[in-house]
């Protein structure tokens, strides 16, 4: 039972993440990444940018489009 207790907690966050830079400028100084490296990857992609705007955009046109193929019926009253 106290194995089932244990495995419900976990780890803390803490825990899992000792010794670990807390910032970019903590892996900077101690030398856990080079700024080269940092600026890859925190380059803008474009490209892929411009798909998830298409994406949206493309959802959103495909929503409106499925509304006005069936519209809703109107809800009739109970009473009428």
């Amino acid at each position: 039972m106290e194995t089932t207790e244990a495995s419900r907690t976990g780890a803390g966050l803490e825990d899992m993440t000792v010794g670990a830079p807390r910032s970019a400028r903590e892996a900077l100084q101690s030398g856990a990444i080079s700024l080269e490296a940092l600026r890859g990857v925190h380059r803008m992609r474009d490209g892929r940018s411009a798909l998830d705007v298409l994406g949206a955009l493309a959802s959103f046109v495909a929503v409106q489009l499925r509304g006005a193929a069936r519209p809703r019926e109107r809800p009739r009253h109970p009473l009428s």
